[in-house]
């Protein structure tokens, strides 16, 4: 069984992410380099795809983010010789996350799902988060309130399980997905029959600009993170496997908290120090 993992980067290849794996190679792993700035294809080891120079690439914007990437694969059919499609960012090590977790070799793991079909799954997630908590964070998609992230209107879940309904003929609510996990990253591996059906409604929301209305100026890559919540409600119809990966740009409360004494707290001081002289 044939399969590809696409590593969506716009910045120079960090090997260490890869060397724990025993069974990493350009067979089932290939970087997408969405930035201007060209990586180098001649890497050791190493599968690049520099995606704007593909023959059909079609420009979306950054504030699409991965979605660019997930997009011109579809269009560009480079999808087409493998049963198994998937994508992962960057800043994904090949490393499961767990606290001290000494458990790498992903790609085992990818290959013990196909063989096992685990847990009756059709697909896995490599990030998840519980649906009440991206609901409650209040990020809207109401037409009365274009070009703001978040308030008191109607929050982007209930316009995306409308758009969802509407394009499937199917009948889910809000109830049906609340106390799940789901995947709302662009980080997720399926079968190349799911990835195609759920590309078909992902171009149908692309391709009218129905987003762009809700984020004229592109202040907040609001396209990029609902097209990947327009993929969460696609995958929840289905049953997950997930294989958290180590993430190395995941927000770091204690960090915050020391820059923000360092930055402006020991400022304070010193400008009260300096009031008294």
């Amino acid at each position: 069984m044939r399969w590809k993992i696409f590593i969506v980067t716009h910045r120079p290849i960090i090997k260490k992410y890869y060397e724990n794996d025993n069974f990493f190679s350009m067979k089932n792993y290939s970087f997408l380099n969405v930035s201007s700035e060209k990586i180098d294809t001649n890497l050791d080891g190493f599968d690049v795809i520099n995606i704007k120079n593909l023959n059909n690439f079609k420009s979306l914007g950054k504030w699409w983010a991965e979605t660019e990437a997930i997009y011109n694969v579809y269009l560009n059919e480079l999808y087409k010789d493998y049963d198994y499609i998937g994508f992962i960012h960057w800043d994904h090590e090949l490393k499961i996350e767990k606290e001290n977790s000494e458990r790498f070799n992903v790609t085992e793991s990818i290959t013990n799902f196909l063989q096992m079909k685990l847990d009756n799954s059709h697909f896995i997630a490599f990030q998840t988060i519980k649906f009440d908590l991206d609901f409650n964070q209040g990020i809207m998609m109401d037409e009365k309130f274009p070009n703001k992230l978040t308030g008191s209107g109607q929050n982007c879940w209930h316009t995306i399980i409308n758009d969802y309904n509407k394009y499937f003929n199917r009948k889910i609510s809000f109830n049906d997905l609340k106390g799940r996990d789901i995947c709302i990253s662009s980080t997720f591996f399926c079968s190349k029959d799911l990835f195609e059906k759920m590309m078909k409604f992902y171009s149908f929301i692309i391709e009218n600009n129905y987003l762009n209305k809700f984020d004229v100026y592109h202040r907040y890559r609001f396209q990029g993170g609902m097209m990947e919540r327009y993929a969460g409600i696609f995958l929840s119809d289905y049953n997950i496997f997930k294989l958290p990966l180590a993430h190395h740009t995941k927000f770091n409360f204690l960090k915050f908290i020391k820059f923000f004494i360092y930055k402006y707290f020991l400022r304070f001081l010193l400008l009260k120090k300096y009031e008294k002289l």
